[in-house]
């Protein structure tokens, strides 16, 4: 029998098993959703195992062995990672409410209703939903930042500093969030072009015993995107720059050991300094990173088709001052063209206005920073590996949460909007995610449920530190972005929709045929 052959499972062995799979990936999300949830340990292939209230990343690495259940959780995983992916939040809450609509749903079916029509039943309380949110929806303000960010991360010092930077900043702040070895979390605003990639080897700084290169005054810098890997790539370029008596020269680009040791040798002969430094980003990110670097420093890329005979100083750019340090490195004071700066940052926020991806928002928004000359760095530390990981999550969530809030505006937090909403006959689903919300803080849902269906509409409790009765979230700032409340609403609709109108299945019969 070859290989890639499959086998057909029927309509109530799918479902059957499309409820299992689901199920599985709903008590794993659940398990880490809310303030008062706990840590998900996630084992790893390598290494040591992970601490995570991330849904993404709790549900992201879940395989399951049975094939048909695994399809099903890996198309929730899907829908997780698009909301993740678009507004860069509420991942948990689509694992959980999808698994709640198409429970709901499957009733409706087994109860007599035909599955296209359950499905568009899922998609008009969609529609209903996402216009009363809309509605709902006020516009996000600088005296909220605070609470967004609090609500994220639930630590109110890390919220106070992205408070400050974003204020600081602006909404387009590019924010760098990195581990260090220290218990601590501190953030820093660096001028200039800053970038998190450091001296490739010490040996090769000025300044070895403090761990970093410090160059000021008319500093060069050579950009490579071409890969340096041979005596032959890097033997021609240091000749022409000792011909036209360069001393020193900071070197940006990819090179592997054989070209350090003949930098290395160049160095020890008295003949020229050369820095190399690591480069962030791979293929089509590097490129864009390294052509803003020369934007910026009035250089010249040597791209990987260049002969290194035809490099010229003429190519060099150039800054008043370089400081590389093991894990970054700043560019200040670049030669480049202001006016060729400003109309590279004009068409970024052009980019910026049309683009829909939050990765890609991201992106650009980082790179603005950098061509601005401003970006602030946040450095998340923590007792155990542990621990950094867990908070450098919680940190890249409120940021997106933040970014998401100035996009969008601001709706009732704590699982209010969603549970007052008219929901029809799938009610029981939306209400859940408020009633899980209170479970895992330790509250009886049922009471919480019922004091808020009473409540004004701005009316909800605050989970994390509870009042005897519903108080104004907008005044003790518990908030949801409008946007990821909608997004939730239609990913989780969009793959309950899909599961419900499942009608049969095939599986690979040797299961060593699946391909990852």
């Amino acid at each position: 029998m070859s290989k890639e052959s499959r086998t057909v499972v029927s309509e109530s062995v799918m479902h059957a098993k499309i409820a299992s799979g689901a199920r599985k990936v709903y008590l794993l999300a659940k398990a880490g959703y809310g303030p008062g949830a706990g840590n998900v340990m996630l084992e790893q292939k390598y290494g040591d195992p992970m601490l995570s209230r991330d849904g993404v990343s709790n549900i992201r690495r879940l395989y399951l062995e049975e094939p048909t259940e695994n399809m099903s959780a890996r198309a929730i995983i899907q829908a997780s990672s698009m909301n993740n992916r678009n507004v860069g939040d509420g991942t948990t809450a689509v694992a959980i409410l999808t698994y709640l609509l198409y429970t709901s749903a499957r009733k409706l079916v087994v109860s007599g209703y035909g599955r296209m029509e359950v499905a568009k039943m899922l998609k008009d309380v969609q529609y209903k939903i996402i216009e009363e949110v809309e509605k709902l929806s006020i516009p996000f303000t600088e005296q909220m930042l605070h609470a967004v960010a609090k609500t994220s991360t639930g630590d109110d010092a890390i919220a106070s500093m992205l408070d400050d930077i974003f204020k600081d900043l602006g909404e387009d702040a590019g924010v760098l969030v990195e581990s260090f070895g220290g218990t601590d979390t501190y953030s820093e605003i660096v001028d200039g072009f800053y970038f998190n990639k450091g001296f490739t080897a010490v040996g090769l700084t000025n300044q070895p015993s403090n761990l970093r290169s410090f160059h000021e005054g008319k500093v060069p810098i050579l950009i490579s995107e071409k890969r340096l890997l041979t005596k032959t790539d890097i033997g021609p370029l240091l000749q022409i720059l000792v011909k036209n008596n360069v001393k020193e020269v900071i070197l940006v680009g990819e090179c592997s050991p054989e070209v350090l040791e003949v930098i290395a040798a160049n160095w020890l002969g008295g003949v020229i300094t050369t820095v190399p430094v690591d480069v962030p980003y791979y293929e089509g990110l590097r490129t864009i990173f390294m052509n803003d670097l020369a934007l910026l420093t009035d250089g010249v890329v040597l791209t990987p088709g260049t002969d290194p005979n035809d490099f010229t100083v003429d190519m060099l750019g150039y800054a008043t001052k370089v400081v590389i340090d093991e894990r970054s490195t700043k560019i200040i004071g670049a030669d480049g063209s202001s006016e060729a700066v400003k109309e590279r940052i004009k068409e970024l926020k052009s980019e910026l206005a049309k683009s829909t991806s939050q990765v890609d928002i991201d992106a650009i928004r980082e790179r603005i920073s950098r061509l601005n000359g401003k970006l602030a760095i946040l450095h998340v530390g923590g007792a155990t590996e542990f621990e950094r990981e867990e908070l450098k999550l919680r940190v890249d969530d409120a940021i997106s949460a933040i970014r998401a809030a100035y996009k969008s505006g601001v709706v009732p937090g704590g699982g209010v909007t969603l549970a007052r909403a008219d929901s029809g006959q799938f009610q029981d689903a939306y209400k859940k995610l408020l009633k899980l919300l209170s479970s895992n803080s330790g509250l009886n849902p049922e009471r919480i449920l019922q004091d808020i269906e009473k409540a004004k509409d701005w009316f909800g409790y605050d989970l994390r530190n509870m009042t005897d009765k519903p108080v104004d979230l907008r005044t003790i700032g518990i908030l949801d972005p409008t946007v990821v409340v909608t997004e939730i609403v239609k990913n989780a609709t969009s793959i309950a929709s899909s599961l419900i109108t499942v009608s049969a299945g095939t599986v690979f019969v040797d299961r060593e045929s699946k391909i990852d």
